[in-house]
């Protein structure tokens, strides 16, 4: 990802609170986000090896531990 094509919103002190992405690179964002929510949920899954869960338990497990 270039960084430096990003547009950034700045508040009336000067500081950096926001920022604009092009609808590409939002949507390749969540992309990848969605992989490494996959990629975590099978982690998590793997240390629970004797127990059997389901993908939506464990999405719900690493949920929480966000929080």
């Amino acid at each position: 990802m270039d960084f430096l094509e990003n547009k950034y919103i700045v508040n009336e002190k000067g500081k950096v609170v926001g920022v604009i992405l092009g609808i590409r690179k939002y949507r390749a964002m969540l992309n990848k986000l969605e992989e490494l929510a996959s990629i975590l949920a099978y982690d998590e899954a793997k240390k629970d090896q004797g127990r059997i869960l389901k993908f939506d338990e464990v999405v719900k497990k690493i949920e929480k531990k966000r929080k």
